[in-house]
């Protein structure tokens, strides 16, 4: 069978398989086995990443950002990049963006749970972490220490919020990634092309909503 059925086929199955290295150590090298492993080309999501933070920024200039005060402007700045860097399909299709390596950890056993906790972390630390200093540094230097719980909290909502539907959206519609010109030779696929679309179409339409 062919990718996405090829996957999807196993995904049920797997949401309650075995979950291998349970403890946080483990999850931990996995994490950063993922990483390591997403530097070398074609650099799926990681490539998907960065266009999308060059774009945030270059729409900053076009539409430049307003906060009615202090904590607000940290709680914006950290919840626009993290909507239009993860409202994307790097994240709502993680699994289809890196399908070899997923196929790959799903054939030897590892369960669907423990794929999706693997590139949440790989994602948390990738953008999640760097948001979250960035609205650090901004609420230190307008206001107390006391109010870190509230600016951290408002941009964790949307990285988290984003992550989750990520997590379903790829589990329902996983599409794998490919290079533009194998998708325009296999544009008479209607049934590919249309999901294709859909998935392409969706974060932006959820983003709206």
């Amino acid at each position: 069978m062919t990718f996405p059925y090829a996957l999807t086929g196993g995904l049920c199955a797997r949401l309650a398989g075995p979950i291998r290295g349970l403890g946080p150590d483990h999850l931990l090298r996995q994490v950063a086995a993922d990483l390591r492993g997403s530097l070398a080309r074609p650099w799926a999501w990681l490539g998907g990443l960065a266009l999308n933070l060059a774009l945030s920024l270059a729409y900053l200039v076009v539409a430049p950002l307003t906060g009615q005060s202090d904590r607000d402007w940290a709680v914006l700045v950290g919840s626009y990049f993290a909507s239009f860097i993860l409202a994307d399909v790097t994240t709502t299709n993680v699994l289809g963006a890196d399908a070899g390596r997923v196929r790959h950890h799903l054939a030897s056993g590892t369960g669907l749970g423990r794929v999706l906790m693997v590139k949440n972390g790989a994602l948390l630390l990738v953008v999640g972490v760097p948001l979250l200093l960035v609205t650090a540094v901004l609420t230190l230097r307008t206001e107390s220490a006391s109010a870190l719980g509230l600016t951290l909290g408002g941009v964790l909502f949307p990285i988290l919020t984003w992550l989750g539907i990520g997590n379903l959206v790829s589990v329902a519609l996983p599409v794998r990634a490919l290079a533009w010109r194998t998708r325009w030779a296999q544009r008479h696929d209607l049934p590919a092309t249309l999901r294709w679309v859909v998935a392409l179409a969706l974060p932006y339409g959820l983003c709206f909503g």
